[in-house]
C-alpha cells in the first residue's frame, strides 16, 4: 500500500491544523442555524461541471446564462458538511417537480438515511405528494403538507401504445428481427397489440417496484404493509385525512414551518450580547412576546459559518467517468430546446469517442488509481456500445474498473458495463435487456397512396438489403438474422466471460429480458446493491487504497478531446444545429442494443 508523499502528509497537517482551531472557535459560537434547506427538482444528474470560468464576463455584462443545475455529486457535499458539523438539528427538503426515476429516488433516500444515522433530523415539505415524491419522503422523520395539498399515491401504471394500424393506415410497414420475443423494443411499431412475453416482463417489473415502495412507506411509516395497499386503493386522500392516517405528520402552509420547527433550546439560543441589549435604556421595547422560529437558511448562506471535516489524504483520485443518454459512435451531445419532437432528441448522446477519450485520459493519470463508470443509458448503437466496451475491457487490466448504474443501464448499458470487476445498481435500477434487435420501416404503401414513384438501379445482390421500398425477402432476411445472431453471440460472451455465468444460466436470464437491480442480483447480472458511494469504496478497496484516508474524485464527462471552448455560449438555433448533425448517423445504425423503448412507470 503506497503511503502519501511527504509534501501531502505536510499540508495535510497544516491544514487540518487551521480546520481544527476553526472548528474549536465554531463550536463555541451560536449555532449559525438549525434547519439547512434543501430544494430537490429537475432531472438530477449525477454530476453538473461548473460554469466556464469566462461566464464570470458575461454575468458582468449582464448576459443570462443557464443555471447549474443540482447534481447528486453536489447533494452529497451537503450531506458530509451538515453531518460534519454537531450544531445543526437537521434538513428542510423541498421537493418540486422530479424529472427522474426510481434508482435516484433510492439515492436520495440513502442520503436522508445518512444524515438520520449522524443524528440529523430530516423534514420533507411538498405541495403535493406522488408515487415518487413520497417514496422519498417517507424515508424522513417528518412529513409535511399544506391544507389545500392532496396525498396522491395511486399506485403503479405503465402505458403502451402500438402504432401498427395507425402506420399501417398510410402505407408504413415495420419489419423486426430481433433474438427473443422479449426483445420488444420494436413491437411498439411492428405489433397491433402487447405480446405475451412484454406483458409478463412489464408485470415483474410492476410487482417489484410496488413492493419495493409499499414496503419503503411501510418502514418509514410504520404501517403494515397491507395498510399501506389499502391507503393506496384509497387514494387521493386530502391533507387532513392523510395526517389521521399516520401518512404525513402536520397539515402546515411554508409560512408556518419555522415555527413548527422551533428547537426546544430556542429560548437558551439567544447569545449574551442580544439579551444586553435589549436591557439598554434607549433600546426599543416590544409590547409583544416573539414567538420563537426555527432558524432555516440554504446551505449557500451559511456554508462559510459550518464547521469543516478532517481530513488526511491517501495521496491518489478515484477517476468518475459518466455516461448518460443513448448511445452512438462519434461524439457527446445534449439535446438542444426544440418547440418540435425530433427522433431520440429527448436525450443526451453519450458519444463512444467522447467516453473512450476519458478513459484514455484516465488511463494515462498516474494519480488517478481506480475508475468508477457511471452508466445511466438504455442502450444504443451496437457498434459505439462495443467501441465503449474495449475501452472498458483495456483499462480494467491496469487499474480497476467499478461500474454504479444509475436509473436505466440496460442492453447496450448493459454491454457497456459487462467487463468491469465490480457492478453496482439500486433495487429499482432498469437493467439487462441482453439482447439486439433491427427495425426497417418499409414505405412503399405510402409511395403509392400518394402516387409517387421511385425508380431504383442498383449494383449489387444486396445493395437494397435496409432499402425502404419493399419488404425484406425470405433470402433477406436470413442474411439479417445471421448478422443479429452474430452480434448477440457476442454480446453472450461479454456478459459471459465478464460475469463468469454459465451458458444455460445465461440463455434462461439474456434474451431480451429486462430485470430490476435487486432482480439482476438474484441473477448474478450485478454484485451489489448501492449508489456511487457504494462504488466509490470498492474502487478504493480494489485499489489497495487507505479505508481511514480520504480520496478525491476527478470527474469526466462532455464531449472529451482536447477542444477549446467557445467565445460565447451557442445560440439555441447553432445547439440545435449540432444536435440534429448526429441524426445521420443514427439513421446509418442498423443493429441496435436498445432497451424497449422507455419503460416509464408512473
Amino acid at each position: 500500500m503506497e503511503k502519501p508523499s511527504l509534501k501531502i502528509r505536510l499540508s495535510d497537517t497544516w491544514d487540518n491544523t487551521k480546520i481544527k482551531f476553526s472548528n474549536w472557535r465554531r463550536k463555541r459560537q451560536k449555532r449559525p442555524v438549525d434547519y439547512i434547506l434543501l430544494d430537490i427538482n429537475g432531472t438530477l444528474p449525477e454530476y453538473a461541471p461548473p460554469e466556464p470560468s469566462w461566464f464570470w464576463w458575461l454575468h458582468f455584462i449582464g448576459v443570462p446564462t443557464p443555471p447549474t443545475p443540482i447534481s447528486f455529486n453536489y447533494l452529497r457535499y451537503v450531506v458530509e458538511s451538515i453531518s460534519a458539523d454537531p450544531r445543526l438539528l437537521g434538513v428542510l427538503i423541498q421537493l418540486g417537480d422530479l424529472n427522474f426515476g426510481w434508482a435516484k429516488a433510492q439515492t436520495i433516500r440513502d442520503l436522508i438515511k445518512k444524515l438520520r444515522d449522524n443524528g440529523k433530523k430530516v423534514i420533507v415539505y411538498s405541495l403535493d405528494y406522488g408515487n415518487l415524491s413520497y417514496f422519498i419522503a417517507s424515508a424522513a422523520d417528518m412529513i409535511l403538507m399544506p391544507p389545500p395539498a392532496r396525498w396522491a399515491v395511486n399506485g403503479l401504471r405503465s402505458e403502451l401504445t402500438f402504432l401498427k394500424d395507425a402506420i399501417g393506415a398510410w402505407g408504413v410497414e415495420v419489419e423486426v428481427v430481433n433474438v427473443s420475443p422479449y426483445k420488444t423494443a420494436g413491437d411498439t411499431f411492428a405489433r397491433a397489440d402487447i405480446s405475451p412475453q412484454h406483458k409478463e416482463m412489464l408485470n415483474w417489473i410492476l410487482d417489484g417496484v410496488y413492493e419495493t415502495v409499499t414496503s419503503a412507506i411501510s418502514e418509514g411509516r410504520n404501517l403494515e404493509v397491507g395498510r399501506v395497499k389499502e391507503l393506496i386503493d384509497l387514494s387521493p386522500l386530502t391533507a387532513e385525512a392523510a395526517r389521521q392516517s399516520g401518512l404525513i405528520d402536520a397539515v402546515l402552509y411554508e409560512d408556518e414551518i419555522a415555527q413548527y420547527l422551533v428547537p426546544p433550546d430556542a429560548e437558551r439560543s439567544e447569545s449574551k450580547f442580544e439579551s444586553l441589549k435589549k436591557k439598554l435604556p434607549w433600546a426599543k421595547k416590544d409590547d409583544k412576546p416573539q414567538t420563537p422560529k426555527a432558524n432555516i437558511k440554504r446551505f449557500g448562506a451559511v456554508r462559510g459559518e459550518l464547521m469543516r471535516p478532517i481530513r488526511w489524504r491517501s495521496g491518489k483520485y478515484i477517476g468518475v467517468i459518466t455516461l448518460e443518454g443513448l448511445i452512438t459512435p462519434g461524439r457527446s451531445q445534449r439535446p438542444p430546446s426544440l418547440p418540435i419532437p425530433i427522433p431520440f432528441g429527448d436525450e443526451e448522446i453519450a458519444g463512444a469517442e467522447s467516453i473512450a477519450q476519458h478513459f484514455r485520459e484516465v488511463e494515462k493519470d498516474d494519480e488517478i488509481a481506480a475508475v468508477v463508470f457511471y452508466v445511466d443509458s438504455r442502450g444504443g448503437s451496437a457498434l459505439g456500445s462495443d467501441l465503449i466496451w474495449r475501452e472498458v475491457e483495456r483499462v480494467r487490466r491496469k487499474k480497476p474498473v467499478v461500474v454504479c448504474f444509475g436509473d436505466a443501464a440496460a442492453s447496450g448499458g448493459y454491454y457497456v458495463s459487462a467487463g468491469a470487476q465490480w457492478i453496482v445498481a439500486q433495487p429499482l435500477t432498469i437493467t439487462g435487456s441482453i439482447g439486439v434487435i433491427t427495425m426497417k420501416f418499409v414505405t412503399s404503401g405510402l409511395y403509392n397512396r400518394f402516387k409517387a414513384n421511385r425508380v431504383v438501379l442498383q449494383r449489387g445482390e444486396r445493395a437494397g438489403l435496409y432499402a425502404d421500398d419493399a419488404p425484406f425477402t425470405p433470402e433477406q432476411r436470413d442474411v439479417v438474422q445471421k448478422e443479429i445472431d452474430a452480434y448477440y453471440d457476442q454480446f453472450k460472451n461479454v456478459v459471459r466471460s465478464g460475469r463468469k455465468i454459465e451458458d444455460g444460466a445465461l440463455d434462461e436470464i439474456a434474451g431480451g429480458r429486462v430485470w430490476l437491480g435487486k432482480q439482476a442480483m438474484t441473477h448474478k447480472l450485478i454484485d451489489a446493491i448501492g449508489d456511487l458511494q457504494t462504488a466509490l469504496d470498492k474502487a478504493k478497496e480494489l485499489a489497495k487504497l487507505p479505508g481511514d484516508k480520504w480520496t478525491g474524485t476527478a470527474w469526466f464527462s462532455g464531449r472529451g478531446g482536447n477542444l477549446l471552448p467557445p467565445p460565447f455560449p451557442a445560440s439555441r438555433a447553432d445547439a440545435a444545429l449540432d444536435f440534429l448533425s448526429v441524426l445521420p448517423t443514427l439513421l446509418r445504425e442498423r443493429v441496435w442494443m436498445l432497451d424497449p423503448f422507455k419503460i416509464k412507470i408512473e
